[in-house]
Parts: structure tokens; sequence; C-alpha cells
């Protein structure tokens, strides 16, 4: 088990890395779906369609906010002072 914790967090550093931070957070939404997948493969766990519904609203908004074009947002006039 330490290992696999081990190797996990390398991994997720690594991706950290290379997409930024920004772009990874939301794949930590993913955790609760893929533990009920883990959970229904190795012991048989059983779904509701509440509990269903709530992982696909889960994997809507991580898909959401991964392939979403990014917002454009308002240039700052320069005579605004920036805030200290």
């Amino acid at each position: 088990m330490l290992v696999s914790a081990f190797l996990g967090w390398l991994v997720w550093g690594w991706v950290n890395a290379v997409r930024g931070v920004a772009r990874t957070a939301p794949l930590l939404y993913l955790m609760p779906p893929v533990a009920a997948l883990v959970a229904w493969g190795v012991t048989g766990e059983r779904y509701t369609w509440v509990k269903l519904v709530g992982a696909a609203i889960t994997l809507a908004g991580v898909a959401l906010a991964q392939f979403a074009a990014p917002s454009r947002r308002a240039a700052v006039p320069e005579s605004v002072a920036p805030l200290d």
C-alpha cells in the first residue's frame, strides 16, 4: 500500500508540473466515482439511481472544467492601481 500511495503522489506531482495545478485540481473530484467503481468491482456494492445520478453530475462537472474553452476576462485598465 505504501508503494502505491507513493507512486500516486509522484504521478500527481508530475501531472501538476506538466499541466499546471489549475488544470489538474478538478481531477480530485474523480476520487469518489473511481472509489465507487473499485467498491463495485471488489465487494459487489450496489448503487441506487441517486448515487448514479450524483456520479454522472460529478463526471460532467470534471469534463466541463477540463475541456471547456477558457473564459475571456475583461482587460483591467492600466489606471487602476493594484491592491496590496
